[in-house]
């Protein structure tokens, strides 16, 4: 079984588009969009769960492709 190698390229652009951040963003960029994101969309502020799921799991994966 091969592992397709546009998969990681397609799973950062969808995590950026997530954010709503450019494709050549900074590590700085990230974390400071995913603070904004999470303040604005965390539940225990009146935010929906799902969209803040989707929030930290594009975060995640940015930042663990951030570091190889």
């Amino acid at each position: 079984m091969r592992v397709n190698p546009v998969r990681p390229i397609v799973e950062r652009q969808q995590a950026l588009a997530v954010l709503g951040l450019p494709p050549n963003a900074t590590t700085q960029q990230i974390k400071r969009r995913y603070r904004e994101l999470a303040k604005k969309n965390h539940p225990d502020r009146g935010g929906d769960p799902r969209e803040m799921q989707r929030i930290i799991a594009a975060y995640q994966l940015l930042m663990k492709n951030q570091s190889s």
